[in-house]
């Protein structure tokens, strides 16, 4: 009797098989190629100083990781026993991969695992992990996230020493140092294995996300957008204080949202821009921060890496190519849009990142609008709260400070609005309203110290510690609310409207320099209820506040429309937001501002993606649906994209329409994959096991005949029939037939009887 089912167990199987099978041909370089009959997956290609690692199937049909070091005809394979092996990377001397030397079908545990290069060695880094992402090594140190946790780890290929870092994305290792995003704060965080010292290389200006990075030790070539689109490339050095040496992406100019048309070496930056009418490859050369445009003909190509003066790319259905930077170098006359505009100061950067001084190596380092506050004694943590020098804060956020010795109170103001704090004493007054404190201001070396975050948020400012191995880092940032309240405690603000006991209650405006400000409700003094809030003489908000900020539900007219919820002036839970032509792009959670949390982007050409956003960006577990909502992708997003890549990701579109019984679309990816270079019968092996694991035996018959009628003595093709048979309840003639495929050359036979066993059984 045979077995018919679709577990957990056997969808992972379908998808171990698309990334088996899903392969692309390494085709001829502009001089010379890699002499291999083997299927390489192209996109595993990496090449760097280092050299080059990709995997291919050898003559067993064994996944093996290859390596050459000139990318000159001489392929080297790093390993060679059973198993399965995916994104390989090398640095220095060590080849890194992850890998499945079980290969049971359904199993999916990938381990990683290194190869030193000069000495032979071969070490097992992990153990019985489900699954590690974002390889990269330098030589010394490799690092990796755990895909479930999202924490950064680093080992030591000297020590054989494992350090967790903490939560963060794609990790970066080049000269013995390593950067990575931090989670959820749009930061790029450098980690110094030698002290385990932890500091911002880059905080991106508000307002954009970060998309992905690339860093060789000594610069950063970072993507940011606006929401799901706009997105602009920018490089800088890596040292923490400068900014953008350059930026691509103007009202001209477009940038794609992927650092694969990208890359970075010691020498050069190289990055594709695109017009309406044109594309052009760029190189900056990074000793003269020169620009010019490379020529490269197509429309677009996928840039592998830069070995020397060698750039490596490939394009579509020509395979990899190789030219020399330096000699095809073009120099162009007069303007062209295309070109970035170069740079040698920072004030490209609307928001940098923090200045550095020299401070202790405990110091909490405080940072307000992009500029660090300097301290003459030490911020200090007490109880969870981080207690600061009173002076330089105040100062530093534009306050005028009194200090009354009789009664040991810290007064700080600007305009209308007012701050008292009293040594000794856990509550505060804040515009005439007590509120309690967590820590009570008190001296440190005979300065007066007061806590942080209770002073900023105060001022209608964001806090939030940067996260890192040592946690010493907190940025001070400006909201709506903080603009709101420097308008509404300025000396210029005019009430007009009802009052109760000399204060503004009922309904009533406020004007300053007479431009109308704010409409509406107002209860004891605050604004309370509904109202609107203009900036400029245009609608700002409208919806409910409370105590002078939105809270409850509201719209938010800046840079589109947003309608949802507010948590102190704040974008906080549930919300939509629209462009300026009343297109719906995101929906979903809101937090602190950003859209993190659970939602669905919605994109130009009506497809969407429903699952985990991090600050505007696709990250996590995510479905993706087409234009007329059916399912076409799930699985993991990773920095904006999907996890897997070309034909794998038409074979997951195939399998998924199949399931929801859409067997027209399904057909439609089966002839998308048959279009793609060097997949010989592979869309007929994936399309027969795709309805063979539905159950269904007619159609998985229907196209391993076509299959057949192309290639009778096809191996696997055979064998994709005797399981056929096996659904229709024909169990001898399965055998029959699996005996047939066999004696064509069937590989791993004892995995197909084992198949067919278990379904006639």
């Amino acid at each position: 009797m045979r077995k018919a089912f679709l577990s957990k167990k056997r969808w992972i199987t379908i998808l171990v098989l698309i990334l088996v099978v899903s392969n692309i041909q390494i085709t001829t370089f502009a001089e010379e190629s890699i002499p291999t009959s083997n299927f390489v997956v192209e996109d595993e290609l990496k090449v760097n100083e280092s050299g080059a690692v990709w995997t291919a199937f050898d003559n067993q049909e064994h996944r093996q990781v290859y390596y050459s070091p000139k990318m000159d005809g001489k392929a080297q394979a790093i390993s060679q026993s059973f198993g399965i092996r995916e994104r390989p990377v090398v640095g220095g001397n060590l080849v890194v991969w992850l890998e499945n030397r079980h290969e049971a079908r359904g199993l999916g545990i990938y381990d990683l695992y290194a190869y030193d290069l000069e000495t032979k060695e071969e070490r097992k880094i992990t153990v019985n992990n489900e699954w590690n992402g974002s390889v990269t090594t330098d030589g010394r140190y490799i690092a990796w996230i755990e895909e479930e946790t999202r924490i950064v780890n680093l080992y030591d290929w000297q020590t054989k020493l494992t350090t967790q870092i903490g939560k963060g994305n794609n990790p970066v290792v080049a000269k013995g140092k390593l950067a990575y995003e931090n989670n959820g704060r749009n930061q790029i965080l450098l980690f110094q294995p030698m002290d385990h010292s932890t500091k911002t290389l880059l905080t991106v200006p508000t307002g954009r996300y970060l998309s992905g990075f690339q860093f060789n030790g000594d610069w950063l070539l970072y993507l940011s957008n606006k929401q799901a689109f706009d997105y602009k490339l920018s490089l800088q050095k890596a040292d923490g204080t400068s900014g953008p040496l350059f930026e691509s992406g103007t009202e001209f100019v477009s940038v794609l949202g992927s650092m694969v048309y990208s890359s970075l070496n010691k020498e050069y930056a190289v990055f594709q821009v695109f017009s309406s009418e044109k594309k052009h490859t760029i190189v900056i050369d990074l000793d003269t921060g020169q620009a010019k445009p490379l020529n490269i003909p197509g429309d677009r190509e996928t840039i592998l890496g830069i070995q020397g003066d060698s750039l490596y790319y490939s394009q579509e259905k020509q395979g990899v190519q190789t030219l020399s930077i330096s000699k095809t170098l073009e120099s162009l006359t007069g303007e062209d849009p295309l070109l970035p505009k170069v740079s040698t100061n920072s004030n490209l950067n609307p928001t940098p990142a923090p200045s550095r001084t020299n401070h202790d190596a405990d110091q909490l380092i405080v940072a307000l609008d992009g500029k660090n506050i300097s301290f003459q004694v030490n911020p200090v943590v007490e109880d969870g709260s981080s207690m600061v020098q009173f002076r330089p804060l105040f100062e530093a956020m534009g306050m005028s400070i009194e200090w009354q010795e009789e009664n040991q109170t810290i007064i700080g103001a600007k305009g209308k609005f007012r701050i008292e704090l009293k040594l000794g004493d856990k509550t505060a007054l804040v515009n005439g309203k007590t509120m309690d404190l967590p820590v009570a201001p008190h001296t440190i070396n005979g300065s007066t110290m007061v806590p942080l975050r209770f002073v900023a948020e105060s001022t209608g400012r964001s806090v939030y510690w940067v996260a890192s191995y040592t946690e010493k880092e907190v940025h001070i940032s400006r909201t709506i609310a903080s603009d709101l309240f420097d308008d509404l405690y300025s000396d210029n603000l005019v009430y007009l409207g009802e009052t109760l006991n000399g204060v503004p209650n009922g309904q009533g405006t406020y004007t300053k320099n007479g431009r109308l400000r704010y409409e509406g409700q107002f209860v004891n003094g605050a604004m309370e209820g509904s109202g609107s809030v203009y900036q400029n003489g245009k609608i700002f908000y409208k919806g409910e506040l409370k105590d002078n900020l939105p809270n409850g539900q509201g719209k938010l007219y800046e840079l589109g429309l947003y309608v949802g919820q507010f948590v102190n002036g704040l974008r906080h839970g549930i919300g939509k937001y629209y462009e300026n032509n009343g297109a719906l792009i995101y929906s979903g959670q809101f937090t602190e501002d950003t859209e993190t949390g659970k939602g669905t982007l919605y994109e130009s050409n009506g497809t969407r993606y429903v699952g985990d956003v991090i600050m505007g960006i696709r990250e996590g577990l995510a479905e993706v649906y087409d234009q007329d909502g059916d399912l076409q992708y799930k699985g993991r997003y990773a920095g904006n994209h999907p996890v897997l890549k070309g034909t794998q990701l038409t074979y997951m579109a195939m399998l998924l329409y199949a399931q929801a019984g859409k067997d027209t679309k399904a057909n439609a990816m089966f002839e998308e994959a048959k279009k793609s270079a060097n997949q010989g019968m592979v869309p007929y092996y994936m399309i027969a096991e795709t309805y063979i694991s539905l159950n269904n035996a007619d159609k998985s018959n229907e196209y391993i005949q076509v299959g057949l009628s192309k290639d009778a003595n096809d191996p696997i093709l055979n064998a994709y029939l005797a399981l056929t048979y096996a659904l229709q309840n024909k169990p001898d003639q399965a055998k029959v037939q699996m005996d047939k495929a066999k004696t064509l050359g069937l590989k791993k036979a004892e995995v197909w009887d084992e198949r067919l066993k278990a379904m006639i059984e």
